[in-house]
């Protein structure tokens, strides 16, 4: 009788209980379990399918009685979706799992050729950058050797006046020269204020 028992208020309940050809309906009250347990351990024979339905006429679940050793028989319960699901749920996680460990070699050989273009990208743009840096550096010694040399060719022709006033028209002269090309310089705007 535990077995039946035990099978009766498993959930879902059902609400009608079929012993062979018989159906039985669950009783109302606190005790309704126990007494449809003894209602079927007088009714039913070993070897009788016991039937759970639930209010719709649904089977929930059933099993074959064999006094206290009854043996559940497998059904499409709820019970049992859930298990599948369960199952279902087990077999996805294996799967991914077996995926994620094959790809695992592909996305490293990915990344390190990546990590590669990365170093040589930065390994190029360092030596453009040096390349870039040491031609300023040589053009603005350029730059100054062209004012010096004017400086002194305007020193040497007895123009006249400082040192500093012939470098800087020099450097005016040398604006006009294809190694110091670029924007001319323009003035600045002056207001005039009024006092």
């Amino acid at each position: 009788m535990t077995v039946v028992l035990s099978w009766l208020k498993k959930s879902p309940q059902p609400s009608a209980v079929s012993v062979g050809a018989q159906t039985l309906v669950v009783p109302p009250g606190r005790k309704r379990w126990g007494q449809l347990a003894e209602t079927i351990a007088t009714t039913a024979n070993a070897g009788d399918r016991l039937s759970a339905f639930d209010e719709a006429g649904a089977l929930l679940r059933a099993m074959t009685y064999e006094g206290d050793q009854a043996e559940e028989e497998q059904t499409d319960s709820p019970g049992k979706q859930a298990t599948d699901l369960q199952v279902f749920a087990n077999l996805l996680a294996s799967a991914t799992d077996r995926v994620m460990t094959r790809d695992e070699a592909m996305f490293s050989r990915v990344f390190e050729a990546q990590n590669s273009m990365m170093q040589t990208f930065a390994s190029r743009l360092s030596s453009l950058e040096s390349a870039w840096h040491k031609q300023v550096v040589e053009s603005a010694k350029t730059q100054a050797a062209m004012i010096q040399l004017a400086a002194e060719s305007q020193a040497a022709a007895g123009d006249g006046g400082d040192l500093m006033s012939q470098m800087v028209s020099a450097f005016m002269a040398a604006q006009g020269s294809p190694l110091m090309a670029g924007p001319p310089a323009s003035p600045p705007v002056t207001k005039d204020v009024k006092k």
